[in-house]
């Protein structure tokens, strides 16, 4: 048997707003599986932040407070364990996007990239959203700049030939790297398809 390591689950409403909007069905989600869960989406605070591990989340997720405010960051990273706190970037054309991807910073990919590893931070995602949700692959462009920073690619994962082998593709382009990725439910996958990358 194989088995989901974790859930990913992003409030889209909150990363828009910067509230969290979504807050009941994220408890339900943490009260109904044993799976570590990671969290992102509207928080802009270090109490939000302190109140979603408290209330079961395993990892919070930041993505435009750790641009805009990366005092905040700072605070987190000072006041939770490393493995608590996830940064969260969205990228089209290598340039940074925030608030829920319809900002633009005029902040490159590889620049900001740089500076999270200044300052401790022990877990990025990365997506390229011009490729999230196409089911078509992401760019080499997209990848580029993470092939030394222990990051995880996200957006626009196929896996209509030989999954295994395509993620397998995807760590060797950033090794330490776990591949993190939206399947459409259409696509013929299980998790079976991915045990080699554990």
């Amino acid at each position: 048997e194989t088995f989901a390591t974790g859930i990913h689950v992003i409030d889209l409403d909150g990363a828009r707003t910067g509230e969290l909007k979504n807050q009941d069905t994220i408890n339900w989600i943490t009260e109904n599986t044993k799976l570590p869960v990671e969290v992102g989406g509207g928080f802009r605070n270090i109490d939000d932040i302190e109140k979603m591990l408290f209330q079961g989340a395993n990892r919070v997720i930041l993505g435009t407070q750790a641009i805009e405010k990366p005092k905040i960051l700072e605070n987190c990273l000072n006041n939770f364990k490393e493995e608590d706190i996830v940064v969260s970037l969205d990228t089209k054309s290598e340039k940074l996007m925030t608030h829920g991807w319809t900002k633009e910073v005029d902040l490159s990919l590889r620049v900001f990239l740089s500076r999270l590893q200044e300052m401790g931070v022990g877990t990025v995602i990365v997506t390229d959203i011009q490729a999230d949700g196409t089911l078509q692959g992401p760019s080499a462009d997209s990848l580029s700049p993470l092939s030394s920073q222990s990051v995880s690619p996200s957006g626009g994962l196929v896996f209509r030939k030989r999954p295994a082998q395509i993620l397998k593709s995807w760590r060797l382009t950033s090794p330490s790297s776990r591949a993190s990725a939206s399947v459409a439910t259409r696509m013929p996958l299980t998790i079976g398809d991915c045990p080699s990358l554990r």
